[in-house]
């Protein structure tokens, strides 16, 4: 579920190389802060996801 969203949120991301120009001009620095934090939250919920499905030794 994380994942598909995850990578669509990088590509998304990636695709705007004017992303951090944009934010400065409009000046909404939390919408950028947001958009990170969501992004780094989902990667670590994908990183504890795959943690604990992992197969047990």
């Amino acid at each position: 579920m994380f994942v598909p969203a995850t990578i669509a949120l990088v590509f998304f991301m990636l695709d705007r190389p004017n992303v951090r120009d944009s934010m400065d001009a409009t000046g909404s620095f939390l919408g950028g802060t947001a958009g990170w934090g969501a992004l780094i939250l989902s990667l670590v919920l994908c990183v504890l996801q795959a943690y604990r499905d992992r197969p047990s030794p």
